[in-house]
């Protein structure tokens, strides 16, 4: 994902999400997610603002994928039944 524009925190914004496949507790199959990223830091703003506003972001979108991901298996197993 790239923010390119726009009236934000961010310059310069970059991100990959990379997903693999994870045992998980009770040996349940999961998705392990990991999301890199690169900005500049803007003119007006720290390095610590920068990053704060960055990990928000991802917290943000690691929530609606979590969310759609397991919205997306109740229905796969509904679906099964």
């Amino acid at each position: 994902m790239r923010i390119v524009g726009g009236d934000h925190r961010l310059k310069n914004y970059s991100s990959v999400i990379s997903l693999h496949p994870e045992t998980i507790e009770g040996g349940r199959i999961g998705t392990l997610v990991i999301e890199s990223f690169v900005v500049d830091v803007p003119e007006g703003n720290t390095n610590d603002e920068t990053c704060y506003f960055v990990e928000a972001l991802i917290k943000c979108n690691l929530k609606s994928l979590a969310d759609i991901s397991q919205r997306l298996a109740v229905q796969d197993t509904t679906a099964s039944t």
